[in-house]
């Protein structure tokens, strides 16, 4: 089950599934895109059309896999015996309707809320609210030489979509931003992600020491970044100790987005064919990370030996 669907065991599965049973009978599938250019969603209104070939469950575990392992589109139609059309309904479907039920189940966490649960080991750094860091997934060259240009990323050599990761001290995933393209700084997708607007006065943000974001934090909201040498050839003996300590604890940003590229369609090229709903993926794996034990639990739900 872990292997097939990400999720921990089929106790897990079967419980997400009972939780989203009364709605499946509402979905309406996928139909193309909108005048803008958005994908229409497959989750509102009163199910029309002919009866379901598959059962919600099974769709549910196409889905799943068509993540996870990241199978072709052929593959899986042959198993279930479906057109691969209609599998490309059924997964942009169910790509915006889980996307849309992971965002109730999971919302943004109160500053109240994460400093209950703050794990021991950053009881040095009590009022971290989020480690932040970004990432890329590799895309297919562009026909379009504007889009070309804007999704070049000169540090990995490729095409890129680029996201912003956020978790709270725990490891769990609590924040996506949209999809952009990968020659765009550090610095601009923080400042326009939206991400910034949810934190409090007394927050405090741990990132990379590429992320010169001082200037653009709300008011009463810090940063904790590994200190810079300046001019000067090597740190000092604090420096260096302060450098460790924060990169332990920002590690957890990196593991997360780990668990993330576990699901294999985004530790591939992603095809030009799920640009549309690219954003939804990447939302949707960050959030179906947090159905698994957290990264660092926090000390209520810790067992002591003895």
């Amino acid at each position: 089950m872990l292997f097939y669907t990400g999720f921990p065991d089929a106790k897990v599965f079967n419980s997400f599934y009972v939780y989203l049973s009364q709605k499946i009978e509402k979905l309406n599938y996928w139909r193309g895109q909108n005048e803008a250019g958005n994908s229409v969603p497959g989750y509102q209104g009163k199910k029309t059309g002919k009866k379901r070939t598959l059962t919600g469950k099974e769709e549910l575990f196409i889905v799943l896999v068509r993540l996870k392992v990241g199978l072709f589109v052929r593959d899986l139609s042959d198993r279930f015996h479906i057109s691969q059309g209609h599998l490309s309904k059924i997964f942009t479907t169910w790509i915006n309707y889980l996307l849309y039920e992971l965002q109730e189940l999971f919302p943004f966490p109160s500053q109240k809320m994460t400093r209950q649960n703050m794990p021991e080991e950053f009881k040095d750094y009590a009022t971290t609210r989020l480690i932040i860091d970004c990432t890329e997934i590799y895309v297919e060259v562009p026909s379009s030489m504007v889009v070309q240009s804007q999704t070049w990323s000169s540090y990995k050599h490729h095409n890129t979509f680029k996201i912003l990761i956020c978790v709270n001290p725990n490891g769990c995933g609590t924040f996506v931003s949209d999809l952009w393209g990968g020659r765009v700084s550090d610095k601009e997708i923080t400042k326009k992600s939206g991400v910034l607007d949810l934190l409090q006065p007394g927050d405090n943000l741990m990132a990379d020491r590429g992320f010169d974001i001082e200037t653009i934090l709300p008011a009463g909201v810090s940063l904790n970044i590994p200190p810079f040498p300046g001019g000067r050839s090597q740190f000092t003996a604090e420096e260096v100790d302060e450098t460790t300590k924060i990169a332990s604890l920002r590690i957890h940003v990196e593991r997360e987005i780990g668990r993330i590229k576990n699901y294999h369609l985004l530790d591939c090229v992603l095809p030009l064919s799920l640009a549309h709903v690219a954003g939804q993926i990447v939302k949707v794996c960050a959030y179906l990370t947090n159905f698994l034990p957290p990264l660092l639990l926090p000390p209520h739900m810790r067992v002591t030996k003895g």
